[in-house]
């Protein structure tokens, strides 16, 4: 048996041996976990030169920073953490800092004596401590845990270019993107540690030391690009080649590699050699599938298990599409760890803690396959604390569904007491077949409410209430109560069976018979989604101006009245939309998508008749007379009010009258987007469009 000094120095050895990290709990007053620190580094300085402090700790010299601010450390490397988690338990920084320790290193957890943690979090925590070295000021010796497995001979040495032989395959594929067929992308997944960032920056290099070439990367964050420049930089001037480094852009010898926000390069597409997706998870499946249509050798790479919590969606969703488009697509998993050895403590624990031991989404159910009964009911948080594989499940699913899915969402799931967790189980298996989260809004004071309306307060956790009542300039929504959807998800494989939409009906049932005025939703507006929720009923009040810079999409509010409280102001909520949506769509949103713009005018009722003069400029124009140019009100006027007899025209006619009649994008842009030669000639399919469209309404009047 050792004292706590002794045993954290034999740790530190058994760290070291084996290239491994222990996530250490200290646990007893305040005073003593920071003298136990206090000793510990001085007695290791030769060792640990790389020691941060995060959150109210006073330990030597080292200067402590708040927890959040861990964030902005992605790829840095660090020898040993110490982390007060005793008042504050910020998932996403801790798990992201986590990873930028290196084999060898300790991670400190301090639990001081006036913890304030929140129980139901204790409790979480609690269930893990047994995978940590864990240290009492209470206790007088300790047992070491089992002696690891030294160093693994497939590390190769810090000082070469390539440290395993994972990342020496992955160095070489892509840079058969670049030397091999075209249209052939490679998609490279990951662990966190594994080095599938600095392959990047590595195969960049030596790329660049035989071709001149214009390369872009691009990523969710700039800082997640950071490794890519370090190694692409480090290996060129361990070649000799000449660099020239900026803040979004590099110059080794003759070739160019710059960072382009994915909004920007999809708004402003750029000649490139290639293009390298890092953290291709966090960018939603529509994007990434853009940029297929637009560049022709692309490597796509990203974290499976990590703080981003994303990379299973990134499986499910993307790689099947991508595949329809790109059918001689490569794929390439990296397995072997870089910066810690094979069955690491640290990381163990936080797969476990974090519910990042995301489960594989099966597809192996044909849409034939019959089903048993699902029973959707609210669960309590105690349920989902106390049941760990119903929570690993859960958040699999979540993560499957939301590229936005993160460890702290599970911790404001514990904690946050607006927020209730739906599941669907099917009853034959007990497997869980779908979840939503939702949050409790509205019910605010009018002085709030005034306030808010005036943008003098925006009161946290009322996303949909605060909205609508800004927007439409009406004390009712934030007023009444409301529950908003915000996180809806179904096992891919049970997909396509009107889950999704049974699922949002019995939520709908059982809120409406508690008397909740309405149902709420925000999500990021793509066809298929206003789709979705225009089919339930719900109505389109307001579509975002600004862009996610992730998603590229606008963010689309939509509301379902369940009281008659509630339907006496839905009306203003659709004229609001009927009215701003089609006059956004000359300016704020002539970018959009057609398919996009077409899914969101189902929110759109124009209820004026046209006027016979109006109706005979029409003819006129189907027949060749009088232009376009004299003629803008009246077409716009005339489509808006007949937006169900769109569906009669074809895609290419579609397209046409969304581009020029409702955007009014300039000739040269609609001839580009239509695939159309000469205005003459896209005149001539206008007053088609408009003859066919007359025509169908005629013949049913």
């Amino acid at each position: 048996m050792l004292s706590a000094l002794s045993f954290l120095n034999t740790l530190s050895s058994y760290a070291a041996n084996g290239y491994i990290r222990y996530p250490i709990l200290l646990e007893g007053s305040k005073q003593w976990c920071e003298s136990l620190l206090d000793s510990f580094f001085i007695q290791q300085s030769s060792r640990f030169t790389k020691i941060e402090l995060y959150g109210d700790l006073t330990i030597s010299t080292y200067a402590a920073f708040p927890i959040k601010s861990a964030l902005k450390k992605l790829g840095q490397e660090t020898d040993c953490l110490v982390i007060d988690i005793s008042h504050e338990f910020n998932a996403n920084a801790i798990n992201a800092v986590c990873g930028t320790v290196i084999g060898g290193g300790l991670v400190f957890f301090i639990r001081t004596d006036d913890s304030s943690l929140p129980t139901v979090v204790e409790q979480w925590f609690s269930q893990y401590i047994e995978q940590m070295v864990s240290l009492k000021e209470t206790e007088t010796s300790y047992e070491l845990p089992l002696i690891p497995r030294l160093k693994d001979e497939a590390f190769k040495s810090d000082a070469g270019i390539h440290r395993s032989s994972d990342q020496e395959r992955a160095v070489k594929a892509i840079q058969k993107v670049v030397t091999g067929h075209s249209k052939r992308p490679l998609v490279m997944t990951a662990d966190r540690g594994r080095g599938k960032s600095s392959a990047i920056g590595i195969a960049i290099a030596e790329l660049a030391m035989e071709r001149s070439l214009i390369i872009g990367v691009t990523a969710p964050l700039r800082n997640s690009i950071d490794e890519i420049f370090k190694h692409a930089e480090r290996v060129a001037s361990l070649n000799g080649l000449k660099v020239e480094s900026q803040k979004n852009q590099l110059m080794i010898n003759e070739s160019q590699i710059i960072y382009i926000a994915p909004d920007e390069l999809l708004r402003n597409p750029q000649a490139l050699d290639l293009l390298c997706v890092d953290e291709a998870a966090a960018i939603p499946a529509p994007m990434l599938l853009s940029f297929v249509d637009q560049y022709s050798r692309m490597v796509f790479s990203t974290t499976i298990n990590g703080y981003e919590g994303t990379g299973r969606g990134f499986e499910v969703k993307f790689k099947k599409q991508l595949y329809k488009k790109r059918p001689n697509t490569r794929s390439l998993e990296m397995k072997h760890p870089i910066r810690w050895s094979n069955n690491d403590p640290l990381e163990a624990w936080l797969s476990s803690v974090f519910l990042l031991n995301h489960e594989e989404q099966s597809n192996s159910l044909s849409i034939d396959t019959p089903m048993t009964t699902i029973d959707y009911r609210c669960i309590s948080v105690s349920q989902l604390v106390n049941q760990d594989a119903l929570a690993q499940s859960l958040f699999s699913l979540l993560v499957s569904a939301h590229y936005q899915t993160s460890p702290n969402d599970w911790i404001s799931l514990l904690t946050d007491p607006t927020l209730r967790c739906w599941i669907g189980i099917e009853k034959s298996t007990n497997k869980l077949v779908c979840c939503a989260l939702l949050s409790k809004e509205g019910e605010l004071d009018l002085d709030i409410i005034n306030a808010a309306q005036l943008g003098k307060r925006r009161p946290k956790g009322h996303l949909a209430a605060i909205s609508l009542t800004q927007t439409l300039c009406i004390d009712e929504p934030a007023f009444q109560s409301s529950i908003r959807v915000m996180r809806i998800a179904v096992d891919p494989s049970y997909q396509q069976r009107g889950i999704g939409s049974k699922f949002i009906n019995a939520i709908e049932n059982n809120y409406k018979a508690k008397g909740v005025d309405y149902l709420s939703t925000s999500f990021g507006s793509t066809a298929e989604l206003n789709h979705f929720w225009y089919k339930l009923n719900f109505h389109f009040v307001r579509l975002g101006i600004s862009k996610d810079k992730a998603s590229g999409t606008h963010s689309l509010l939509a509301i379902k009245p369940l009281s008659h409280r509630a339907f006496s102001w839905i009306s203003i909520g659709n004229d609001y939309f009927t009215t701003s949506f089609p006059e956004q769509l000359m300016s704020t949103f002539s970018s959009l998508d057609y398919n996009d713009v077409l899914s969101l005018l189902k929110g759109v009722s124009f209820k004026e008749k046209l006027s016979p003069l109006i109706n005979k400029k029409l003819e006129t124009f189907a027949l060749g007379g009088l232009g376009y140019e004299l003629l803008q009100y009246e077409l716009r006027y005339f489509i808006l009010s007949h937006l169900s007899a769109l569906a009669l025209l074809s895609e290419a006619q579609k397209k046409l009258a969304v581009t020029k009649i409702l955007q009014v994008k300039q000739w040269s842009v609609v001839l580009e987007e239509c695939n159309l030669i000469g205005k003459k000639n896209a005149e001539l399919q206008l007053r088609e469009l408009i003859k066919s469209l007359l025509t169908n309404l005629q013949c049913k009047s």
